[in-house]
């Protein structure tokens, strides 16, 4: 009978240490894709922030040789 305990025992141990390798397992899993997921988050937001800069900057200085070309035009 006590063997059977003993046995029992040592099943419910393995399965609950089972557990929680799983859980430690999951929860590295976790973490990495939260790390992942933040880091191209924030590559987009940096290329998204650069080319809106570089249209608005492309976009000013046309608009400055299309005024000096129409301001050109209008003195003659």
């Amino acid at each position: 009978m006590v063997a059977k305990r003993e046995k029992i025992k040592k099943i419910k141990d393995k399965g609950k240490q089972r557990a929680d390798e799983v859980r430690d397992r999951i929860g590295r899993f976790q973490s990495v894709n939260a790390r992942l997921t933040l880091i191209i988050v924030a590559m987009i937001v940096v290329v998204a922030v650069g080319l809106t800069l570089t249209s608005v900057l492309m976009s000013t200085a046309g608009l400055k040789k299309n005024i000096d070309d129409s301001m050109q035009q209008l003195a003659l």
